[in-house]
């Protein structure tokens, strides 16, 4: 009797707008996704949908690296905001669909510098398309 119940729960969850999706991770925000790291906000403003991510402090030496304004750098950090489940996978396929861009907001635990990377719908589109 649970399965038709939650196979339309599930359904439910994979039709989700972008909006929507941004409004249900957000709820849960600030969330320790894993081990030193935390997703402090979930924000869509017009057609950008941003996501503030605190990492290990120890990651603060190679930033300028890993928030390089590559296609290999932003391939990485929208790969690793999909496996933090199957909602901020679903998060990350809306975007694409929608033609929306994704601010990531990156910062060290501790450090007083953010770092940004802009993927374009272009870049996440090719990006998804190599998956």
């Amino acid at each position: 009797m649970m399965l038709p119940v939650l196979s339309f729960a599930q359904n439910q969850v994979d039709s989700l707008s972008c909006d929507a999706c941004v409004q249900q991770l957000s709820s849960q925000c600030p969330n320790g996704v894993k081990e030193g790291w935390t997703v402090n906000s979930v924000v869509a403003a017009g057609d950008t949908v941003t996501v503030e991510i605190e990492m290990p402090s120890s990651l603060g030496p190679f930033m300028t690296a890993l928030a390089a304004n590559k296609l290999n750098a932003k391939k990485l950090w929208v790969y690793y905001v999909a496996d933090y489940g199957k909602e901020w996978k679903n998060l990350i396929n809306r975007i694409q669909e929608e033609r929306r861009s994704l601010l990531l907001a990156l910062k060290p635990k501790g450090s007083e510098k953010t770092y940004h990377l802009f993927v374009s719908p272009d870049e996440l589109g090719t990006i998804l398309a190599n998956d």
